[in-house]
């Protein structure tokens, strides 16, 4: 349980206040939530960093404010369709209005609403640090490869990203996701897929995808065997289903993703 909160009137505060055992605290729908894997002893509130709450399309990219919550992205024009879907996988309004989707990146769940979505779209952050601005990819970010200390303070999305959907499987609408593929392509030639695995892990699915690019019909036979002789990923055994079912579910959905994308009109 937290014993300090500060509420941070700028980014730079937010940055000197943050400690060892410290956390930025936005929407609260993770820290407040019971069994959060988020202890601290001290909570940096940034809910006033109104800055940090702007949609805005620039170039060829639509920058997102991390304080955008997940009901303002469904009602601003400027935001694809496409990440409108995956926010929509929240089926609670009440939560949407709460939860944020710098939030939703930053804790790197594995039942995570947007994060396959914005791998295989090429998604990246701008994160605020002690050094200065840096700027990587939602891949990157999630592997621990870079800039996992600062503040997410933008999720820099392409205006072009192509044909782009996500699938998730789940018990309700409410509950968390056991499995979220999602799927982009600009063509046949050129495409890119992840997946959250709850309690597994998230995993950007270049063998899939590398299938599919080199044989635009492959079966669905044939990619739900790749993901059974799959051994780098864990698909837990639990209250959602054993191994082997939650292993058919990813190559069937490939399987479907990629077969709706013909559909959409990619060769």
């Amino acid at each position: 349980m937290a014993k300090q909160y500060i509420a941070a009137q700028s980014v730079e505060t937010a940055l000197k206040r943050r400690g060892e055992n410290s956390a930025f605290l936005a929407g609260g729908t993770e820290i407040n939530r019971l069994n959060s894997a988020v202890e601290a002893d001290t909570l940096i509130s940034i809910r006033r960093l109104d800055e940090l709450k702007k949609v805005e399309a620039q170039g060829d990219f639509i920058y997102v404010g991390a304080l955008c919550t997940f009901q303002q992205a469904l009602e601003e024009d400027v935001i694809p369709e496409w990440f409108k879907e995956a926010c929509r996988f929240m089926a609670s309004r009440t939560k949407r209005n709460m939860a944020t989707v710098g939030g939703n990146v930053a804790v790197k769940r594995t039942d995570s609403y947007l994060i396959p979505t914005l791998i295989a779209v090429g998604a990246g952050l701008k994160i605020e640090t002690a050094d200065g601005t840096k700027e990587c990819s939602v891949l990157d970010y999630t592997e621990g490869l870079t800039c996992c200390d600062g503040l997410i303070t933008c999720i820099c999305l392409p205006k072009n990203p192509g044909f782009v959907k996500s699938v998730r499987f789940a018990n309700t609408a409410q509950s968390h996701a056991y499995l979220t593929v999602a799927f982009a392509a600009k063509d046949l030639d050129h495409i890119e897929m992840a997946a959250a695995v709850k309690n597994g892990g998230i995993y950007h699915l270049t063998d899939l995808a590398a299938a599919m690019m080199k044989d635009h019909d492959v079966s669905e036979e044939t990619l739900v065997n790749m993901v059974y002789e799959c051994e780098g990923a864990v698909f837990p055994t639990d209250m959602f289903g054993g191994e082997k079912y939650k292993r058919y579910l990813l190559g069937v959905a490939a399987a479907g993703l990629l077969a709706d994308a013909k559909k959409g009109g990619l060769a």
